[in-house]
């Protein structure tokens, strides 16, 4: 128990030096600003819309997203996918477990 102490007291002696010197915080106005308001909680705030709870099952087509125009295709191009050159997009259904 001697050592780990002695070791403890070792490295926060070891630390202390080699922290630098954090410089004093800036003195507050003696007279606080007059055209800015303290900010203060919105009264007026509501929590999110709660979903319906529960397991969801339902039947979904699945899709990819539209590509970004930014990735550096010319206007009007874009790349497809072997699933974009089908001519039906693949059902799927869709599961959602809410976890608490």
């Amino acid at each position: 128990m001697n050592r780990r102490a002695l070791l403890l007291a070792a490295v926060a002696a070891a630390t202390d030096s080699v922290l630098p010197e954090l410089p004093e915080p800036p003195v507050p106005p003696e007279v606080p600003p007059a055209d800015q308001a303290a900010p203060v909680p919105n009264p007026d705030a509501r929590p999110p819309a709660v979903g319906p709870a529960g397991t969801q099952l339902r039947p979904e087509m699945f899709r990819k997203g539209t590509p970004d125009p930014s990735l550096g295709y010319a206007t009007g191009s874009r790349f497809q996918d072997n699933e974009e050159r089908k001519v039906i997009q693949t059902p799927g259904v869709r599961l959602r477990v809410p976890i608490e």
